[in-house]
């Protein structure tokens, strides 16, 4: 059981990592796909800023995790995860039910599984 959570986290990482990368260098692409645009530079540096910072910042604490074996690093994307599926259940109560915003909130909670598994699973070292 312990392989597979660490391999999960990985393949989060691995995921995660493509996801950064994309935001980083396209970041247009990424806006179209959640019906956003950006107006010139400064919107792009921001969108670069915050949903790259957060992509970057799970990368980086699930390797953490996996390569020092150490499980409190799980903590952080957790967090984030958490943060974002409070936010966006707030956004359905508040704006109403669409059907686009059912796959991401199904998604950070999935995460949230596989990393808080994997916390109370995996050993302290």
């Amino acid at each position: 059981m312990d392989r597979i959570l660490k391999g999960l986290v990985g393949l989060l990482g691995v995921l995660m990592l493509l996801a950064w990368l994309r935001v980083t260098f396209t970041p247009m692409a990424v806006l179209e796909n959640f019906g956003l645009q950006a107006v010139g530079p400064m919107a792009l540096g921001a969108i670069r800023s915050f949903a790259g910072g957060y992509t970057f910042t799970v990368v980086v604490f699930c390797f953490l995790a996996i390569f020092k074996s150490e499980k409190q690093w799980l903590l952080v994307p957790v967090c984030l995860y958490a943060g974002s599926a409070i936010n966006r259940s707030i956004g359905l109560l508040v704006d109403g039910f669409n059907p686009g915003m059912v796959g991401p909130i199904v998604v950070e909670l999935v995460f949230i599984t596989i990393l808080t598994a994997a916390y109370r699973t995996l050993p302290s070292d």
